[in-house]
């Protein structure tokens, strides 16, 4: 975060998630997760500089997509953030705020709400409001469900809707290759789509896994509920997973409900190697080399 007289420059970076089950639906329409989540260090980027009034918010991206879909400042989760903050406030002075987009759109990846609690974080900071990081979360729980999760370091345990964050305590340092289809999952389709299991899948068995190394560098066990879903979606998914695998991951996996894929490599070399291998298996697909991080 970078901090000038009458700014702030702030990285937002995008999760994936390492284990996702869904355990059922709940009294308020919402269902209830017990996932995983780890930051990534690919990340957008906000410039939020204090006005005196109204909110304004520009885009860019490499992306046509993105700037397309975002064009409308009003419905951008940025814009509702900031808005939701002043109702919540009475703050009555506005924000400019410039966004770059790296992290893609409908890809699991979790930028929306990144950007969501960025801008809380710095808001509260130009605007002088002295929000506590609870009352930070509280307030971006009522705006998306993996914002809290951006309130936290590195890896955590979300249950709930995914506002119920436990930090895990211990770093990765993993090295991943992001794979990102020309096409989008609805989030709202795959969750009236999916099977429920029962049993589920143990999350605190996943955990104990990581957390005491049992789980072989050849055969991370990582799971998502809506990968076999998405693979019924669309052939793409076991596809990119098979090149991924034959590229030399460790492990590939649907991170959210999709729609982007991730590999675990053991170094930055062997992952380089794979992104241009997959690049060139797969050219009309967005590709990303990036580590897991703490930040």
């Amino acid at each position: 975060m970078t901090n000038a007289s009458n700014f702030l420059r702030c990285d937002a970076p995008a999760k994936v998630n390492l284990f996702l089950e869904i355990l059922g639906k709940r009294p308020d329409g919402y269902h209830e997760l017990a996932t995983v989540m780890t930051r990534v260090n690919l990340c957008d980027t906000l410039t939020l500089q204090p006005i005196d009034s109204g909110l304004e918010l520009s885009v860019a991206s490499d992306s046509s997509l993105a700037v397309k879909e975002l064009s409308n400042p009003r419905t951008n989760l940025v814009y509702r953030t900031l808005e939701r903050l002043q109702q919540s406030t009475g703050c009555r002075q506005g924000m400019r705020v410039e966004l770059i987009k790296r992290i893609p759109l409908q890809a699991g990846l979790g930028g929306a709400s990144s950007d969501a609690a960025t801008t809380l974080k710095a808001a509260n900071r130009l605007w002088g409001l002295g929000l506590t990081p609870h009352e930070l979360t509280g307030i971006g729980n009522e705006l998306g469900s993996d914002i809290a999760f951006f309130f936290t370091s590195g890896m955590a345990l979300c249950r709930g809707r995914g506002e119920l964050v436990t930090p895990i305590p211990m770093e990765l340092n993993w090295h991943l290759v992001l794979v990102q289809p020309p096409f989008g999952l609805s989030t709202g389709e795959m969750f009236q789509s999916f099977q429920l299991a029962r049993p589920p899948e143990s999350v605190e068995q996943f955990i104990e896994g990581l957390e005491s190394q049992e789980i072989p560098v050849d055969g991370l066990a990582l799971f998502n509920r809506f990968e076999e879903l998405a693979c019924q979606r669309s052939s793409w998914f076991s596809q990119i997973k098979a090149a991924l695998l034959n590229a030399g991951a460790i492990a590939a996996q649907l991170t959210g409900s999709g729609s982007c894929y991730f590999g675990v490599f053991t170094d930055l070399a062997s992952a380089n190697q794979a992104n241009q291998l997959i690049a060139r298996q797969f050219p009309d697909c967005t590709i990303f080399t990036c580590q897991t991080t703490k930040n």
